[in-house]
């Protein structure tokens, strides 16, 4: 649903379906012992891209890290390029913040 109201600019709508799809995604991956250790590293990363898209820029880069950490991960090379990604853009968007006045 982020996705639909993000082609139709409707920013408000697309930052709550964001953040509801995160809190699932981080509820999944905190509480529910049937996620295999391979979708922990889906979950992982999709929780700090989702973080980032809410502006959430410590707490993406957290899950960025955490993804990269995970010994499972090295069997997803896409997620880690993403993430690899997607942890520049937030080490980027850090720096910025942190320099503006």
């Amino acid at each position: 649903m982020g996705w639909i109201a993000r082609e139709q600019a409707d920013d408000e709508s697309e930052q709550r379906y964001l953040a509801l799809a995160r809190d699932d995604y981080l509820q999944a991956f905190q509480r529910d012992d049937r996620v295999s250790e391979d979708a922990a590293v889906t979950l992982s990363y999709l929780v700090g891209d989702l973080s980032l898209r809410l502006g959430l820029i410590d707490e993406a880069m957290r899950w960025f890290d955490a993804t990269l950490q995970m010994e499972r991960a090295k069997g997803h090379p896409e997620i880690i390029r993403r993430t690899r990604d997607r942890w520049g853009e937030a080490r980027d968007l850090a720096r910025a913040k942190r320099a503006a006045p």
